[in-house]
């Protein structure tokens, strides 16, 4: 995989999965832009790994759309253009649905779907603008398959999947 000259944003990209979305991609060559919610010292580290100089990490909340926004805004002012994305933030909440909170239920559809749909639909422009741009949405087993405890995430999932 030759990703040289690619401009790519991650989501979710200061550990796990995202992390090593972040170090391949950087690693092919691509430059990377990933986002942290809460852990800066975890997403410095990540940072400071990767071989090149203008990488990112930038922090946002995805379930706030004033704080995309601001997110996206430093990305392509300092970018420019973008080639691709990975929408790979989410949570768990895990809990057997009769004892699952509302709130907990929401909070998880909220991130990992309503999240994906709040950023591909904000580079969607850029993208057109680009003529061109990937788009990977991060799901699980689970949205085909559910799994005890997990309804709200199996659900979010499902929901990428269709989306």
């Amino acid at each position: 995989m030759n990703l040289t000259g690619k401009k790519i944003f991650i989501t979710g990209g200061s550990r796990g999965i995202g992390a090593s979305i972040v170090k391949v991609c950087a690693e092919n060559s691509a430059t990377v832009a990933f986002t942290y919610s809460q852990n800066e010292e975890s997403a410095k580290n990540i940072l400071n790994s990767l071989s090149g100089s203008d990488h990112m990490m930038l922090k946002m909340d995805i379930n706030s759309e004033e704080s995309i926004d601001s997110c996206l805004k430093t990305l392509l002012d300092q970018w420019g253009t973008l080639d691709g994305l990975v929408n790979n933030a989410g949570i768990t909440k895990d809990q057997l649905l009769l004892r699952m909170k509302v709130e907990d239920f929401d909070k998880v559809i909220h991130t990992n779907l309503r999240g994906t749909f709040l950023v591909t639909q904000k580079l969607l422009k850029p993208f057109l603008k680009n003529k061109g741009g990937s788009i990977v949405n991060i799901t699980s087993i689970v949205g085909q398959t559910g799994n005890p405890g997990q309804a709200n995430y199996s659900a979010s999932k499902a929901g990428v999947e269709a989306f």
